[in-house]
């Protein structure tokens, strides 16, 4: 069963001995507990970057057209990669050189991001059909019900973060929260891990093996145009 957000709260008030006063409220704990339900979200993108790929509709786009990626049916965080239609076969993009995005070799189609925008080129050049995927940004939770979206093994990290937190706002410094993470990072990364090095039995090591294919980057280089 998951997590739902009233039972998040209750045990973050259990582990904190805040279970039974008013002086930590609600309202507070729950805008932790998002806080760190983001981050953690944003973290399984390099660990587990299968799990929370969305893709978009196709789109059309003609010469000198751009798309708008605030226009993404779900909140748009960060990009993966752009795909673009050649009869019948998805094939990715290239991303668009950083120094002269109009520098391409003949026959290839780029893409850049710019202002919260997909340019596509050579400028004025490519139309065709394209998709884009992507990992958006989970919403915020409301009622007591809602659950976070988060795989079992992430669910007590997201909690010890989150007293951290309340430590902090109980101890008036920095030190618990340092505390708090750390012992969240032994549980992400094991002892003696790091997020470039997690060691087996790890939460980060296991997300890597359920969902860590190859991920096909927005850097994805030597794509043919068609």
């Amino acid at each position: 069963m998951s997590l739902s957000l009233a039972q998040a709260e209750t045990q973050v008030r259990e582990f904190t001995r805040h279970d039974e006063d008013t002086r930590v409220t609600q309202a507070q704990i729950r805008v932790w507990l998002h806080h760190e339900y983001r981050l953690l979200r944003s973290w399984l993108q390099d660990f587990a970057p299968s799990l929370y790929l969305v893709c978009s509709d196709e789109v059309a786009i003609a010469a000198g057209e751009e798309l708008q990626l605030t226009s993404a049916e779900s909140t748009f965080e960060r990009l993966h990669r752009v795909d673009f239609l050649v009869g019948e076969v998805w094939r990715p993009m290239e991303r668009a050189n950083e120094v002269d995005v109009n520098n391409h070799v003949a026959g290839r189609f780029t893409f850049r991001e710019e202002g919260g925008c997909l340019k596509f080129g050579p400028d004025d050049l490519f139309s065709g059909t394209v998709r884009v995927k992507y990992w958006g940004t989970p919403p915020t939770l409301e009622d007591d019900d809602d659950v976070f979206n988060l795989p079992f093994i992430m669910e007590l990290p997201l909690i010890v973060r989150t007293c951290g937190w309340t430590y902090k706002r109980d101890f008036g410094d920095d030190t618990a929260i340092k505390a708090a993470y750390a012992e969240a990072d032994l549980m992400l990364y094991g002892v003696g891990g790091s997020a470039t090095n997690p060691l087996p039995g790890s939460v980060a090591h296991i997300m890597k093996q359920r969902h860590g294919t190859h991920r096909q980057s927005s850097g994805l280089r030597r794509v043919m145009g068609y």
